[in-house]
């Protein structure tokens, strides 16, 4: 992860211009954003910005785009993530949320519940599908994908984009800060413990499997960050070994961590587009 912004990075990737003072705004307050009302809200703490589409799909099906205090180096532009991914989202019927923090980035149980608080928070306020997808970078996935193994009936499927899969990774013993930040907010006593947890998502993709929870890796082949074959491509391949269709990874050649995204979108929209309407289901 890089030394640049906070998750208001994210926000500016979809184009958002975001407020100097949150605390300021107000849910309602009439914006446009590529042609599609946008609008600031808050659920509990956390603030986040809502695009609507002109028409809602069937089920309300919804893409939510969460910060956790998260830094990297990137671009400031959504065109350089994945281009044009939103927009056609928004046009097939699809609202777009994103969220900022605070939220525990490590993927804890704290942070898993902050994350499972909001997202019901949305959708019992704007009558949203009750299972988002969840498109998370870098060390956001590590959340999104310990929040889908918890509450694996809420996630619709996972975009994860160089997204951190084990924590032994990142931030890994040599990462001293966010280490000892890590094993704070899990409660290890000692290294040890923490090398010794299995809840990693790496570790957990027959669960994975077994749930048939859509998920949809882009890793990128230089990557020296989030190392693919400690992380996404790991884990594909172990979802591979047990013959899971329900994983999914498009590697980037020649590209490291920074900046995010997919040159060639069509899969990865055609994999959103199917699963997110999954998403309207009704909950048993």
């Amino acid at each position: 992860m890089g030394l640049m912004t906070t998750f208001f990075s994210v926000l500016l990737i979809m184009g958002i211009n975001v407020p100097q003072n949150m605390n300021d705004t107000t849910s309602g307050d009439a914006q446009m954003w590529n042609g599609f009302a946008r609008e600031t809200i808050t659920v509990g703490e956390h603030q986040a910005v809502v695009v609507r589409p002109s028409a809602p799909a069937p089920g309300q099906p919804w893409v939510l785009c969460f910060g956790l205090e998260i830094r990297y180096m990137g671009a400031t532009d959504y065109e350089e993530w994945s281009p044009g991914v939103f927009p056609a989202l928004l046009e097939q019927g699809f609202h777009v949320v994103a969220m900022h923090g605070p939220i525990e980035p490590f993927g804890s149980s704290h942070g898993v519940e902050q994350l499972h608080g909001f997202i019901s928070g949305v959708v019992d306020a704007w009558e949203l599908a009750p299972a988002p997808v969840i498109a998370a970078l870098s060390r956001q996935g590590l959340l999104a994908q310990r929040y889908a193994l918890t509450y694996p009936e809420r996630v619709a499927a996972l975009y994860l984009d160089r997204a951190v899969c084990d924590f032994k990774s990142w931030p890994g013993r040599h990462r001293e800060a966010f280490w000892r930040a890590m094993k704070n907010d899990y409660g290890f006593s000692s290294d040890d413990e923490a090398l010794h947890f299995d809840g990693n998502p790496v570790d957990q993709v027959a669960f994975f499997a077994q749930r048939r929870i859509p998920v949809y890796h882009v890793v990128a082949e230089a990557d020296t960050v989030v190392p693919p074959h400690e992380n996404g491509l790991l884990m594909y391949e172990r979802a591979q070994a047990l013959g899971a269709a329900s994983f999914h990874c498009a590697v980037e050649k020649e590209a490291g961590h920074n900046p995010h995204g997919l040159r060639q979108i069509e899969h990865l929209m055609a994999f959103i587009i199917r699963h997110g309407v999954r998403g309207g289901a009704s909950i048993e």
